[in-house]
């Protein structure tokens, strides 16, 4: 296949890229360091977060909206007035929650969308954040299929099935 490289001159931005999406309409989208880089085939954008965080992690969903994940922050980028503009969702958490790790991985499944932390899940449906725990930190949740797997340290494999963690016998 042919295979077209970017240095960093070209799409002007931090020199480590974390995460890699593409929307419905073709547009590549990368977690950065120096936000949220997107790009169409021809133009290069760089969308800075708040807090000016790294981007750890990127997803899309088939409704436009550009989900990310930073250190103590997750949301999503949706279009207002031809631009992105940044969404956050932690201002759905419950009172007295912070996030005190990174996003490593997002996942769109469905109405529900998955954030992953080294310390806990976090699901966003329907307007509303449930957390998952752990007493042992996370390792990387992976998608196979419509399944949902994700190693607690010294405990073994889980499945994330309705919410809920199950032990993976063996």
């Amino acid at each position: 296949p042919y295979i077209e490289n970017y240095p960093k001159s070209v799409y002007a931005s931090g020199n480590q890229n974390w995460s890699i999406a593409k929307d419905n309409k073709g547009v590549m989208y990368f977690g950065n360091a120096e936000g949220l880089l997107s790009f169409d085939g021809r133009y290069w954008q760089k969308y800075k977060m708040p807090n000016r965080q790294i981007v750890r992690s990127v997803a899309t969903d088939d409704k436009g909206r550009i989900y990310t994940g930073c250190f103590g922050e997750f949301g999503y980028w949706a279009i207002s007035n031809n631009k992105l503009k940044y969404n956050s969702l932690t201002s759905l958490l419950p009172k007295g929650t912070k996030i005190t790790d990174e996003i490593w991985k997002i996942y769109v499944d469905k109405d529900r969308v998955l954030f992953q932390s080294f310390s806990k899940i976090f699901i966003y449906k329907n307007g509303r954040i449930e957390i998952i725990s752990s007493p042992k930190s996370f390792l990387f949740l992976h998608q196979v299929n419509n399944r949902y797997f994700v190693e607690v340290l010294e405990k073994g494999l889980f499945e994330l099935v309705n919410n809920k963690l199950i032990l993976l016998p063996q």
